[in-house]
């Protein structure tokens, strides 16, 4: 080896532990709280003159500014030779010289170069509490400095969380914050996120991050009494639930508990595949279709068919017996093999005479499942108190838009014989644009536009109204004032307990003492002239309905305006609850923050 090369090695080993030493001297007395450097040389120089210089920094610096989302960004030359080359990078790694000169991997989100003696800058819009990784580089011809890397954690303005009271809710700001409602307590801070505690919602929340078709199915939160939750008119994006195993209650949330709130939110983009309570099945006569009895119980094990009254599937919460307000639902996919499935919810209950409640809500979208299905709520109910006293469930100021699709669900038995047997039928039953079986509830301003398909019991608005069940909440009237209905109704077999409001009723449970009740308990129910109503592929005029679907009141399309509304369904507050459509139509207000 010629004596002046070796000499130039040695010199250039000495300048490897110089810098080393510069650099860590000055990054250390440059940082803050926010950052820290490091003095790794994470390449050694590359040179293939016969005259090597020693190419070195006097200072090489990333470091947090007091800045949310921002780095200063300062290298010095040692030397008056050479090109200093920079790239910031999300990723900690060893580079090769050639990477660092081009800059072009998509890692590297900074790129400069610079033949003056020094760069020196501010990195902005970083995202805040990311760690970033600088390299720097000097060449000259053929000769390289050290690849020296630099890190720095850019500073994140502490987020107020609040308290979780009703003066400073918990502030839910991402998707982690919303994981944590109503767990006991969150991962990243110590507060006691209960199912009692107050939440906000500060900023919209995209779930597809997260959750979709090939990643997570979201688990439902639980709200108990006291508990709110409080959209503040923002919006949750892309809710996905698959869970086929229908041993849970689903929804954004599994429950809206007694004396629980869930009000101002839009739940937009929903996708919810899941399997769902099972009703008990009937018997089949000669021609295959579901009688009035139902299945005995030892032939339903010999199919291992366990009926279930539980769980309850809805967008926005399974269960409510507390109250939903102000909560809209926006293109929504819902597609449950089972029953009690709902837009908003899959139950509304007061239990323990306390009146549960959805105001001032909507939904969008189109629901499959077999039955006791609603555009708003799947099963309506109350139970008595230990006083004998109850409180009717109330829905107010709601709509459905869309289509509702029911199907009955055939079992067999497939032991009897080499050809499988019918045992009995899974009746799609129940169904209504508003509720599918309702009873001890009010309803009050009801719009309702779309498509709605079961085999019996189905109707523009409900499904099947009872009157009264005294064995659990005493004698109780089951009334609806200023509803109204366009769209299509059909039925799947040739009778006609279908109609353009209900689509049969109960009453006898009502006293005779009573009966003057049942002439109010169907008020200003309207429904669009053209509208359609069907008995398989026949279609039925209203003359022809059953007596006791024979409610509501024809009214052209031509007709609807602010007068007639007015006065036809004076209770409509079209000034602050709803707004009329191009064609005339009620529309609920929702309001969304931008």
């Amino acid at each position: 080896m010629k004596k002046s090369k070796l000499f130039s090695i040695l010199v250039l080993s000495v300048g490897m532990l110089l810098v080393g030493c510069n650099s860590a001297s000055s990054s250390n007395s440059s940082s803050n709280s926010s950052s820290e450097t490091s003095d790794e040389i994470t390449t050694s120089p590359s040179n293939t003159s016969e005259n090597q210089k020693t190419l070195t920094f006097e200072k090489a610096l990333c470091v947090a500014t007091e800045n949310e989302g921002e780095l200063h960004i300062n290298a010095v030359n040692k030397l008056d030779e050479g090109t200093i080359y920079y790239v910031l990078s999300t990723l900690d790694k060893e580079y090769q010289v050639k990477d660092i000169v081009d800059g072009t991997l998509e890692e590297f989100i900074d790129h400069k170069s610079t033949t003056e003696k020094s760069l020196d800058f501010l990195v902005k819009d970083l995202t805040p509490g990311a760690t970033y990784y600088a390299y720097f580089l000097i060449k000259d011809e053929d000769n390289y400095s050290s690849i020296i890397k630099r890190s720095a954690t850019t500073y994140k303005i502490p987020l107020d969380m609040g308290e979780g009271t009703a003066e400073n809710p918990y502030k839910i700001y991402n998707i982690e914050d919303l994981e944590a409602v109503g767990t006991g307590t969150h991962p990243s801070y110590n507060l006691d996120f209960s199912k009692t505690s107050y939440y906000q919602l500060v900023e919209d929340i995209d779930l597809a991050e997260k959750y979709g078709e090939g990643k997570e199915s979201w688990t439902p939160l639980a709200l108990s009494t006291g508990g709110v939750f409080d959209g503040n008119n923002h919006k949750i994006s892309n809710l996905y639930i698959y869970n086929m195993e229908g041993s849970e209650n689903l929804g954004l949330f599994s429950q809206i508990d007694k004396g629980a709130t869930l009000k101002n939110l839009t739940l937009e983009n929903v996708s919810i595949t899941a399997k769902g309570c099972n009703e008990s099945p009937r018997t089949v006569d000669e021609n295959n279709n579901p009688t009035s009895t139902n299945v005995a119980a030892e032939k339903l094990q010999k199919i291992n068919y366990v009926s279930s009254s539980s769980p309850y599937i809805g967008a926005l919460t399974a269960d409510v017996k507390g109250e939903v307000d102000n909560c809209h639902v926006l293109n929504a996919k819902i597609d449950v093999d089972g029953t009690r499935v709902g837009g908003i919810t899959g139950r509304l209950y007061s239990d323990n005479g306390t009146a549960s409640k959805i105001r001032n809500s909507s939904f969008e979208g189109d629901i499959k499942a077999i039955g006791r299905v609603g555009g708003i709520v799947g099963l309506v109910d109350a139970k008595k108190n230990e006083f004998d006293n109850y409180e009717q469930a109330i829905i107010e100021n709601v709509t459905f838009k869309g289509n509702i699709v029911t199907e009955n669900k055939p079992l067999y038995d497939e032991t009897t014989s080499e050809e499988k047997t019918l045992l009995g039928i899974v009746t799609s039953e129940y169904v209504g644009g508003i509720a599918g079986y309702y009873r001890t509830c009010t309803l009050k301003n009801a719009v309702v536009e779309g498509s709605i398909y079961a085999y019996r019991h189905v109707g523009g608005i409900l499904g099947f109204q009872q009157y009264a069940k005294p064995a659990e909440v005493g004698n109780h009237y089951s009334d609806m004032k200023n509803v109204i209905f366009k769209g299509e109704v059909h039925a799947g077999e040739n009778i006609t307990n279908l109609g353009p409001i209900v689509g049969n009723r109960s009453t006898s449970n009502i006293p005779d003492t009573s009966t003057d009740k049942l002439e109010v308990a169907v008020l200003n129910a309207y429904y669009v002239s053209s509208s359609k109503f069907y008995s398989l592929e026949n279609e039925i005029t209203f003359d022809n309905l059953n007596k006791n679907s024979k409610f509501g009141e024809a009214v052209l399309d031509t007709d609807l305006n602010e007068n007639w509304y007015k006065e036809k369904m004076p209770d409509l507050d079209l000034e602050n609850v709803f707004s009329l459509s191009e064609d005339n139509y009620p529309v609920l207000h929702k309001e969304t923050k931008q």
